[in-house]
């Protein structure tokens, strides 16, 4: 079975060496048994006698034995041109029946000693003229055999026959070739004529290669060691000895060499040839040899690399199931704890709420100035710990819950946000926005709680005796631009360069108890966790003079 057209050879076929042009040996043989048939037939229709023999001392070519080659031929050439269809398979089987009829009824004229019934274009009168030889019909029935064997896909028996077929013929074309009617006049099986030496073989060969991915051709085509023996070995076999024998006759027929010298002069050309032969073999053979064993290694190495990548593959799923096995246990650990920490800040909020609304009753009551320090003092605590709760509460939610994003208008944000914080409310708060018409893509509930938080740390860090005063700028982006630029400016105080990058970390500043000032730096983490979960920044960047100014870039709401 020859390579399909992309290279890859069919599943369970069998690969074999280039094919092609062994594969037109089969239609040219037929095609010149064909010409050579209707050579014969026009030379028994015109008269002209040296058409029938090809030479005046050879014998003739009968009519029937034309017409039975040309049968077989046209079969030939059906099955070699890849004829499969049921027209073709047909018409090849009624070729070689029809043959195989006229061969059956040569051999009862030739037992019966009478004129062969089906003579065609044979002078009258002659009973013997018109019936084939023996050896010629035993020829053309062993070719019909292989041909219908061969149609029939039964490769070793239509090997057999048509093998068969080609030692007749070529039995004749050798004495012919020799001169030695021995070899051509055989007893009882009669006279073959060249045309018919040749037509024999031609037609052998013909059904040995019709199909060369088959029987004898298929092994000597075979891309294995056995195939490239076989072609190595064939030519010196089969037709060395018979160039070798042409040589050695021509000079014994014209007397220049004796024929022991002959024989032996053959004897040595074939032995010095047939270790030529072996040699080459044997080189092929070791070649092949230290191939196979190359590729054995090759393949020894892919399996220990296969080996270690599976090795690798399976490590590697132990560790994305552990993997997963740690991150489902951290996050229920993790909803543990948040439902933890949700529990303890509300049980401990409404004491603190209690404990600042009882302190600033009792404040309002109580006259003596050390009772209203003592009363200020435990007000503040519990708006410290109110304030950390808060904060702690926002940190932890915002990082749990999920995005519901949509379009925000920032201006609305901003207003929920100061609302939430109660900035607007405190006397000496003071706000300027500069927002108008910027839409953000954003959870609206986080945009509230950042706004918020912003708020809440400038009231938060401002000290006491300081009007707060916060600036909140944005404009509409540019086209084409994702982001918008939010710039919050307040006067909380300058930000060092070397304390920028700590400012949104969770860190608590007892400092500012000391200084009048409540709460930690959870609201501006809770802010970048808020900012950076919508694929943004927020930074501490230079202002003018003892003022803060935080740059926040957040995704723009874009129409569609």
């Amino acid at each position: 079975m020859t390579p399909s057209p992309d290279g890859v050879a069919p599943p369970g076929a069998v690969v074999v060496a280039d094919d092609a042009p062994l594969r037109r040996v089969a239609p040219v043989a037929a095609g010149l048994v064909l010409v050579m048939t209707v050579v014969v037939l026009v030379g028994w229709v015109a008269g002209i006698d040296v058409l029938t023999r090809f030479h005046p001392d050879l014998a003739a070519m009968q009519p029937s034995t034309a017409l039975g080659f040309g049968l077989v031929a046209l079969a030939v050439l059906v099955v070699s041109l890849g004829g499969t269809g049921r027209t073709a398979t047909i018409g090849a089987v009624a070729a070689l029946a029809l043959t195989a009829v006229g061969d059956v009824a040569s051999l009862v004229a030739v037992s019966r000693g009478t004129a062969f019934p089906l003579s065609l274009l044979v002078p009258p009168g002659d009973d013997v003229a018109g019936t084939m030889s023996v050896m010629t019909s035993v020829g053309q029935i062993l070719l019909v055999t292989g041909g219908l064997l061969c149609v029939a896909r039964l490769s070793g028996w239509a090997d057999v026959a048509t093998g068969l077929a080609g030692v007749i013929g070529l039995q004749g074309l050798v004495g012919h070739l020799y001169g030695s009617d021995d070899l051509y006049v055989v007893g009882l099986f009669g006279t073959m004529s060249l045309p018919t030496s040749l037509a024999i073989t031609a037609l052998a060969g013909g059904w040995l290669l019709a199909r060369p991915d088959r029987g004898i051709a298929g092994l000597v085509l075979r891309a294995t060691a056995g195939g490239a023996v076989l072609r190595r070995l064939l030519p010196v076999v089969a037709v060395l000895p018979v160039l070798v024998g042409l040589v050695g006759v021509a000079a014994v027929r014209d007397g220049s060499a004796d024929p022991v010298f002959v024989l032996s002069a053959m004897a040595v050309v074939q032995a010095a040839f047939g270790a030529l032969a072996v040699a080459l073999v044997g080189r092929d053979l070791i070649d092949i040899g230290l191939d196979r064993d190359a590729a054995v290694r090759d393949r020894d190495e892919a399996e220990r690399a296969r080996a270690e990548a599976l090795a690798v593959r399976d490590a590697l799923a132990t560790s994305l199931a552990e993997r997963d096995r740690l991150a489902d246990d951290l996050a229920g650990t993790h909803r543990e704890l948040s439902a933890l920490v949700d529990t303890v800040a509300d049980d401990l909020l409404t004491p603190l709420r209690a404990v600042t609304t009882t302190t600033e009753l009792a404040s309002t009551m109580e006259t003596r100035p050390e009772v209203k320090e003592l009363l200020a003092h435990a007000q503040h605590g519990a708006a410290r710990g109110v304030a950390l709760l808060e904060d702690l509460l926002a940190y932890e939610r915002v990082g749990t819950s999920d995005l519901a994003v949509t379009r925000v208008v920032l201006e609305d944000a901003v207003e929920d946000g100061l609302a939430a914080a109660s900035l607007a409310l405190h006397r000496r708060s003071r706000l300027r926005l500069t927002v108008d018409d910027v839409a953000l893509a954003g959870d609206p509930r986080l945009m509230t709680t950042l706004f918020q938080e912003l708020f809440s740390d400038v009231l938060r860090r401002s000290p006491a005796g300081v009007r707060p005063s916060v600036t909140v700028e944005a404009a509409v982006p540019v086209e084409g631009v994702g982001l918008v630029e939010i710039v919050v400016e307040d006067n909380s105080g300058r930000v060092p360069p070397e304390e920028r990058a700590a400012l949104f970390d969770v860190v608590t500043e007892r400092s500012w108890a000391d200084e009048g000032r409540v709460g930690t730096r959870l609201a501006l983490a809770t802010c970048r966790r808020i900012v950076e979960r919508h694929g943004g920044s927020i930074v501490c960047v230079d202002a003018d003079g003892d003022r803060r100014r935080l740059l926040i870039s957040l995704p723009a709401d874009v129409p569609a």
